[in-house]
């Protein structure tokens, strides 16, 4: 063992998810949680997932409270996660928890519908989508969570819409911002109203001469909405040449989200993954996990951890 200089070195073993990841934002006032419809946001910079990570390049929501990809099933099962999750908060610290919980979901092999990230806010851009859907006066909502009364609250969204949002971004973003900086906007919010679009600034600087700047990150978001998702995405394709750079710089999109391609591919890895955690459950083994050691057989990874990964006693 003296030969080996890094024997004391500790190693971080994490175990890798996969699955469609979905978003579930709900109100609470500390005795109940209310769910408001799934949102997908796709964070991938480029078409169909591939690039760098980004702050969220768009994402898609409805026609119901769940995706086409997503059972109601699943959103009920990812809605007593949260749940849990808000009661263990306030166990832990003895105070009640008021306003926004946003749950991070995917749908995995081992557990089916889990919680991979919590926060306690409204997405970006997801809340577009959401609040896009809302038929209740949110000052009601809020007044409710105030005096928690949330229980007496009819929440209630649009059923007949489903809303797709896209952002856009100058060149060089994520990874080059000051690349992506101090470009001159033009935008011809005219043409974007006559496609049945909605326009939402994000990182860009209004000079006093009028000049609308980019700031080095995602410029702006585009929304629309119709029946299903393919056409409220081509809506928006349609309207893209409303917004340009007036020094030539290069935008970008992604054209491909709530598109019937990339929709048909969620859905494939969802049944994919459907089946097995499903198949899982069935056997009573869902949420466990197995190891597999050379001479010795499956054994529960966690005893590996425990005996410093010299593998399980024997006898």
């Amino acid at each position: 063992m003296a030969a080996y200089s890094d024997i004391e070195d500790k190693i971080l073993v994490e175990e890798k998810a996969w699955g469609p990841e979905y978003s579930l934002q709900c109100f609470t006032d500390g005795k109940t949680v209310l769910g408001t419809p799934l949102v997908q946001d796709n964070k991938s910079a480029h078409e169909f997932d591939s690039g760098p990570e980004t702050g969220g390049m768009g994402s898609i929501s409805g026609p119901d409270m769940t995706l086409p990809f997503i059972t109601r099933e699943e959103y009920d099962k990812s809605l007593k996660v949260v749940e849990g999750i808000v009661e263990s908060i306030q166990k832990k610290t003895g105070k009640s928890y008021h306003g926004m919980v946003g749950g991070q979901m995917m749908l995995t092999e081992n557990e089916g519908p889990t919680v991979i990230e919590m926060y306690s806010r409204l997405g970006d851009p997801e809340a577009l989508n959401m609040l896009a859907m809302l038929k209740t006066d949110i000052i009601d909502i809020f007044q409710a969570i105030v005096e928690r009364q949330l229980s007496k609250l009819k929440l209630e969204f649009t059923n007949e819409d489903a809303v797709v949002v896209k952002v856009v971004a100058p060149n060089g973003y994520p990874e080059k911002r000051d690349k992506a900086k101090g470009h001159s906007v033009q935008v011809f919010e005219t043409n974007i109203k006559r496609n049945g679009c909605y326009l939402f600034w994000g990182n860009a600087d209004l000079h006093g001469d009028g000049q609308v700047i980019t700031g080095g990150s995602r410029l702006l978001a585009l929304m629309a909405m119709d029946h299903t998702l393919p056409p409220a995405s081509a809506r928006i394709e349609k309207t893209m040449s409303s917004v340009q750079l007036a020094d030539g710089w290069g935008l970008y999109h992604r054209s491909d989200i709530g598109s019937q391609q990339l929709l048909a591919k969620r859905q494939g890895v969802a049944e994919r993954v459907r089946r097995l955690y499903t198949y899982r459950e069935e056997h009573g083994i869902l949420g466990s996990r197995m190891g597999w050691v050379p001479g010795v057989g499956r054994v529960d990874p966690s005893h590996l951890m425990l005996q410093g990964m010299h593998g399980p006693e024997k006898g």
